[in-house]
């Protein structure tokens, strides 16, 4: 049977549509009379918004820091303060703009060499020689590290921030934390798998993971990722100068999205599980033992 005029106004509408999302086709009837299909113009910026929430992680942390980062500088212009003083010139705030990218563009290259789509596809081509790919990635990530360092040291001012007087204390505390998370983690998570040498030698399991369950000894029964937490402890605990700022808030907030990206693809790959390790264990902050051992 032939379509109808009807079914096919109704195709080019949809079609339409799909070419043009910042357009829709309404649909009405006049009184007595045949349906008629008229063109409205949709607000732009629910559009906008609807593209911007359907785009990767990782992309909207990108572009996340690059507003933000154009925004602090804007606020920054012109205000009395020690901040707006290394800002001075026009010159220097495009390099502080660049660092920021740069940092974000390796973290966002970090991200993408392990991500959930870039691990399976690679698995399923490589095979057997995908044990090779954690020493590749190490490696990898250390190369494009040297520049993106390089052009921070190369930044360097006076501190804008500083732990001075009684704040010391507070900086030696987060020092010392930092530290011994570091050093209580190490003792879930192994050395050689981290760096690659375990996948080489076919005996990668561990980790989280222990016997068929998860692993919630140790500092694991106190937060889910010590090693992260004390990462950011550490950016924080140094004097900061405008360069060190614009590090420091580019890899925490990286870190903080990192870790939900991970958080999922471990939901993936225990399942209930870790959502009920994730119910007993705080993230970062182990605000869920102390209330514990306060209720008794």
């Amino acid at each position: 049977m032939a379509p109808s005029n009807r079914d096919h106004s109704k195709a080019c509408a949809v079609a339409f549509r799909r070419r043009n999302p910042s357009l829709m086709w309404g649909r009405g009837a006049l009184p007595g009379g045949p349906t008629v299909y008229t063109l409205q113009i949709t607000n732009p910026l629910s559009v906008g918004w609807r593209t911007v929430g359907g785009l990767n992680p990782t992309v909207r942390l990108a572009l996340g820091v690059i507003l933000l980062s154009i925004l602090l500088l804007l606020l920054n212009a012109g205000q009395p303060s020690s901040v707006a003083g290394a800002l001075d010139e026009t010159g220097q705030v495009v390099r502080y703009l660049l660092l920021a990218l740069a940092w974000t563009a390796y973290c966002a290259v970090h991200s993408a060499m392990i991500s959930e789509t870039v691990i399976g596809t690679l698995k399923r081509r490589l095979g057997d020689a995908f044990r090779f790919y954690r020493l590749f990635f190490n490696a990898v990530a250390i190369v494009l590290l040297v520049p993106v360092v390089s052009y921070s040291m190369s930044l360097r001012r006076g501190p804008v921030f500083r732990w001075d007087g009684p704040w010391l204390a507070v900086r030696y505390a987060l020092v010392a934390v930092g530290v011994l998370l570091f050093a209580a983690g190490g003792r879930h998570y192994r050395l050689s798998q981290f760096l690659g040498i375990a996948q080489l030698r076919g005996t990668s399991s561990g980790g989280l993971a222990t016997g068929g369950g998860i692993d919630s000894s140790g500092v694991l029964g106190l937060i889910r990722h010590p090693w992260y937490a004390g990462l950011v402890l550490l950016l924080w605990a140094r004097d900061l100068d405008v360069a060190g700022l614009v590090v420091s808030g580019v890899l925490t907030v990286y870190i903080l999205v990192g870790t939900l990206l991970e958080e999922r693809k471990l939901v993936h790959e225990f399942g209930d599980a870790y959502r009920g390790y994730q119910e007993r264990v705080s993230m970062f902050v182990p605000a869920r033992w102390f209330r514990s051992r306060i209720a008794g």
